[in-house]
């Protein structure tokens, strides 16, 4: 079912599109779009909804968390903020965020989806968009995920997106994916070797 944060959206923030990621990811200033999926930054009013929905403690203390890092931060509430997942015709299926700004050229993304959305492919198809999207923003060059332990499903999400194996963190496995470098990047670095020697 569609709620008043999706059919606002539009009106609010608009719809520039910066660019098209691997799969037929869409990405848009400030959302992404894929064949069957859209996630966009939740508003701080959606957010306080989402912390009185909320029944588990912990999460409901990092959604507060989001919260006041948005409000604060208004100017970069795409990192602090949560982010909705819903199918292409509104039914809210699950959230992700980005644990702050980016920090040395690094974020971390964290996500989840209600369990009737789990097995279909859609945890895949969020972290792939979430990820194409980070990396359109400046300073992103690496993105980074940590798991519980006993996560597997999470753990294979991960892999599938292109993440690799970075030790343990905080939460249990951790995983990062580097943005790759462009053909431009490459050639600088060729023709600055070459004009270097």
């Amino acid at each position: 079912m569609a709620d008043d944060f999706h059919t606002d959206y539009p009106r609010r923030f608009g719809r520039i599109v910066v660019g098209r990621a691997e799969d037929g990811v869409k990405l848009l200033k400030k959302s992404w779009r894929t064949k069957r999926l859209m996630g966009r930054p939740a508003t701080d009013d959606r957010m306080r909804q989402m912390i009185a929905g909320e029944t588990d403690a912990e999460m409901q203390q990092a959604y507060a968390e989001m919260l006041q890092g948005s409000i604060a931060h208004p100017q970069q509430r795409q990192w602090y903020t949560a982010w909705i997942l819903t199918l292409r015709d509104g039914t809210v299926i699950g959230d992700l965020c980005f644990k702050g700004p980016p920090a040395a050229g690094e974020v971390e993304v964290g996500y989840g989806l209600a369990p009737q959305y789990w097995g279909q492919g859609y945890a895949t198809e969020a972290a792939r968009a979430a990820t194409a999207w980070a990396f359109q923003q400046p300073k992103v060059w690496t993105v980074s995920a940590e798991t519980l332990p006993d996560n597997i499903a999470s753990q294979k999400v991960l892999t599938k997106v292109g993440y690799l194996p970075d030790g343990d963190g905080k939460e249990g496995p951790r995983f990062q994916k580097n943005k790759a470098a462009s053909r431009w990047t490459l050639f600088s670095l060729v023709v600055g070797l070459g004009v270097g020697t």
